[in-house]
């Protein structure tokens, strides 16, 4: 076999897995998921339009799980929490703004841009431009997601 084949073949493979696994296996596999995405926490710092950051997990999940639940929070449409924190330091020390939001339908982590970038212009208006320090965005999925 040549390589186009061999690649057809393990594509092949993996889409079969879904199958074999019927419809309720499939959701059996979404609900575990779910249920231990509770406690998940991705901290990032915004670059542009871009966030940079990692995933924090409680410390009951096991350590085989943390990249496959981060793996499926990204992949899969659920509702998120933000919280966007913006850090000011002044001469008499620091303060923080901060904003909390809900998304109330099903997006993908991606699509949370416009609503992250929205909430950190409001962040920073609170505060005083000239001392801003630093930000940051936490994403957490919803509690409610996690029970459906």
């Amino acid at each position: 076999m040549n390589r186009a084949q061999r690649r057809a073949q393990a594509k092949a493979g993996r889409m079969n897995r879904a199958a074999r696994m019927g419809r309720a296996g499939i959701d059996r596999y979404i609900d575990r998921a779910r249920r231990k995405m509770h406690g998940m926490v991705f901290r990032a710092i915004p670059v542009g339009d871009e966030l940079h950051g990692q995933w924090k997990f409680p410390a009951m999940t096991a350590a085989g799980d943390r990249q496959q639940l981060a793996d499926y929070a990204e992949a899969a449409p659920h509702r998120w929490h933000l919280r966007v924190t913006a850090r000011f330091v002044t001469d008499d020390g620091a303060y923080l703004e901060e904003v909390d939001g809900d998304i109330g339908q099903a997006v993908m982590l991606g699509e949370l841009v416009d609503e992250w970038q929205r909430m950190l212009r409001e962040a920073r208006a609170r505060g005083n431009a000239r001392h801003l320090d630093s930000e940051v965005v936490e994403i957490r999925p919803a509690m409610a997601d996690a029970g459906e």
